[in-house]
């Protein structure tokens, strides 16, 4: 009974650290490209390697940086958002009859928090990248007019990226601050 108490607690632990890690991922890379982008700008420079695309070299350098860190944030969400529900599912499996509260709450939070994730990497960030790669062949080669209808495409699509990742942070945080609450609240009464 006790090991599966300690069980239960380390499950809770997991889900809690996993959901709290993958909200800093978010929000540190919001907080990277709110800097790096300004600061690239101000910076203005000259890149060799896209000399026959003719302006906005601090743009491209700055997206080419951010694009790593976004590839790292996706790896990072999908282990975090995997962690978290598996540890949830897992507690919920072993309680083992003992009340667990807001049990369903948690678990459509979660699994929305999820979900917002998957449509973010399906439905945005796969083509979003895939304008980005093609943006930056299309300006190396000097083609500026493909290169400015792909970054046309790309710019389209940040807002729905922003609004994807601002509701993925608020649902992760929504889910960590009722997922604490249920950790932390007094053990339910069972009347037999």
């Amino acid at each position: 009974m006790a090991s599966m108490r300690g069980l239960a607690s380390l499950l809770e632990t997991v889900h809690l650290t996993a959901l709290g890690v993958w909200v800093g991922a978010v929000g540190m890379t919001a907080a990277m490209a709110a800097v790096i982008f300004p600061q690239m700008n101000h910076l203005d420079p000259r890149l060799p390697g896209f000399s026959a695309y003719p302006s906005e070299h601090g743009v491209i350098a700055a997206g080419w940086v951010m694009a790593r860190v976004f590839m790292i944030l996706d790896w990072a969400q999908l282990a975090t958002a995997g962690l978290a529900l598996l540890a949830l599912i897992v507690r919920v499996v072993i309680r083992g009859g003992a009340p667990m509260r807001w049990t369903g709450v948690r678990l459509a939070l979660t699994l929305a928090s999820a979900g917002i994730l998957l449509w973010y990497l399906l439905a945005v960030a796969q083509p979003m990248n895939a304008d980005l790669v093609g943006f930056w062949q299309a300006a190396q080669a000097g083609e500026v007019e493909r290169a400015d209808a792909l970054r046309a495409s790309f710019d389209a699509r940040h807002p729905s990226a922003s609004r994807a990742l601002g509701s993925l942070m608020v649902a992760a945080l929504v889910t960590i601050l009722v997922s604490g609450l249920a950790a932390t609240a007094p053990p339910r009464r069972v009347d037999r």
